[in-house]
């Protein structure tokens, strides 16, 4: 069952993974929505249930903006992980919600 409060969105975006603030593995942002996203990555060692921190960047009205936002791991496989955002600034909400209905005024995607 879906429990997104969001549609999500196919992405290819470079990502990094960092836990306990520092920075472990490099990752593929697959697709995003409001409240979470899937990260290729070839780590298989990340578990459900593990904190961490996802950054990413994202076109945004103000050209690119750079977010790092905490998540939790939902679920894990081979092919990557899938996570859910713990909590975030109004400026990460407003350019996440601007790139999934595509209110960016320019076209930098």
């Amino acid at each position: 069952m879906e429990h997104r409060w969001s549609p999500r969105k196919s992405t290819d975006r470079n990502a990094v993974i960092f836990i306990d603030g520092v920075p472990v593995a490099p990752g593929q942002l697959r697709n995003i929505s409001q409240d979470g996203a899937f990260v290729l990555t070839r780590d298989s060692s990340y578990r459900r249930g593990m904190c961490l921190e996802l950054e990413f960047i994202l076109p945004s009205n103000r050209g690119f903006t750079w977010h790092r936002l905490p998540a939790v791991i939902m679920h894990s496989g081979n092919d990557g992980i899938g996570l859910m955002f713990r909590r975030f600034d109004d400026q990460a909400f407003q350019d996440i919600h601007a790139y999934l209905y595509g209110d960016l005024k320019h076209s930098a995607a």
